[in-house]
This record gives C-alpha cells, sequence and structure tokens, in this order.
C-alpha cells in the first residue's frame, strides 16, 4: 500500500488487528498475536524467567505443540515498562527473528507473563512503526508461516 507523506510516497503492508506471528528460534508458529498499537514493544507470555549471571535469561515457554520446554537466550536488555494497567515492572528483552506471514525482521521481545491475558503475545508500535499499518477492522491479513519453508 503506498500513502503520502509530506509528498513523499512511504509504502507499508496493510495488517489485521490480530495477525498470525511465528518465532521459529523459540520453536513457536503461528501464534494468534494481538497487534498493539497502543504498547510500545513486543511481550511474549512465558514463565519461571530467571536471569542468569552470564547475561542470558532462562524462562520457561509453552510451544506450538502444547508442551513446556525450558530455554536460554542472551539478554538484549533490562527496562523498566508500564503494562496495561499503569504498574512498572522490569522486564527482561531478547532479541529473535519474528515472522509475519512471509515477512522476516528481528524483534525485541520482553518476557513477561501474560497468563491471564487473551493473548499469549503482543506486537507494539516500535516493531510496526515503518513497515505495517494497521487496519482495525481485519484480522490475518499476511496469513500464516509456511513451516519447514
Amino acid at each position: 500500500m503506498s500513502h503520502q507523506t509530506q509528498g513523499v510516497p512511504i509504502h507499508k503492508r496493510v495488517i489485521g488487528r490480530n495477525e498470525y506471528i511465528s518465532l521459529p528460534q523459540l520453536g513457536l508458529y503461528n501464534i494468534n498475536a494481538k497487534i498493539d498499537t497502543g504498547a510500545y514493544s513486543c511481550a511474549l507470555h512465558c514463565d519461571n524467567i530467571a536471569l542468569n549471571e552470564d547475561d542470558t535469561v532462562a524462562f520457561d515457554l509453552c510451544d506450538s505443540t502444547g508442551g513446556i520446554r525450558r530455554l536460554t537466550c542472551n539478554v538484549a536488555s533490562v527496562r523498566d515498562v508500564r503494562s496495561s494497567n499503569g504498574i512498572r515492572q522490569e522486564r527482561v528483552f531478547i532479541e529473535t527473528p519474528l515472522h509475519v506471514g512471509n515477512m522476516a525482521f528481528v524483534a525485541e521481545v520482553s518476557l513477561t507473563n501474560r497468563a491471564s491475558m487473551t493473548y499469549m503475545m503482543l506486537v507494539g508500535s516500535a516493531f510496526l512503526s515503518g513497515r505495517f499499518v494497521v487496519d482495525v477492522a481485519l484480522r490475518h491479513v499476511m496469513g500464516r508461516m509456511e513451516v519447514g519453508a
């Protein structure tokens, strides 16, 4: 889709308020994620998050098959994040490939417990900026990632 910004055309893909997101490095494929322009960062549900002394983080993740796996990743950063209820919490961020349909990017994703939330993953505005325009009337515009492709 092409838009005009101060006379300069920009090209961005239109995505819906929900999209299938894959994080293949973490073994997650075609997660029904909420595209949340009100959130700044991406967030992924996991449990038992533990920072290690070697700048890694270990956490439990429910994968695409329903199994729970203990993963360890390098820490990209540790930052304060204000959650949707206004409470600040310190969160660990990792960098990982993130696929939207057949498009792949590297994304910073915070690890947090989202058990009480509808979606196990949020995709925030920092990731969306410059790449996508969100049409809230649409869902799953980009389709599913072909696993094994």
